[in-house]
This record gives C-alpha cells, sequence and structure tokens, in this order.
C-alpha cells in the first residue's frame, strides 16, 4: 500500500512541475514552437482545459487563472 501511495506522490510532483514550468515558460519563450514544449502542452492541457473552462465561465474577464 506505501508503495502505490509513493508512485501516486510521485506522479503528482511530476503533475505540479510541469504546470509550473508551463507557466514560467508561458512567459518567456512561445509554447507549442518545438517539441519539448509540445509535450509539456499536451501533459498539462487535459488538467487545465477544464479547469480553464469553469473558470471562463466564472471570471468572464481575459486573464487566464487556471
Amino acid at each position: 500500500m506505501a508503495g502505490i501511495v509513493s508512485v501516486a506522490n510521485f506522479a503528482l510532483t511530476l503533475v505540479i512541475l510541469a504546470i509550473i514550468a508551463r507557466a514560467i515558460l508561458s512567459w518567456f519563450y512561445p509554447l507549442g514552437k518545438d517539441r519539448w514544449s509540445t509535450l509539456l502542452l499536451e501533459l498539462t492541457e487535459p488538467i487545465l482545459g477544464p479547469i480553464r473552462s469553469v473558470l471562463s465561465r466564472i471570471l468572464p474577464i481575459p486573464i487566464d487563472f487556471s
């Protein structure tokens, strides 16, 4: 049981780091221009897309808080 928890913790940590990397890169580098940033987009978009959709209905402003 402890092994499953540690694997889930590791996966969640990787997802959080990918989201932080995407946010930082989006300030300085156009995402989707090379294969690494495209991979980062493909990994994080299934998580951020639904959050962005809900937030756009709640906060109808052009700032992405997802």
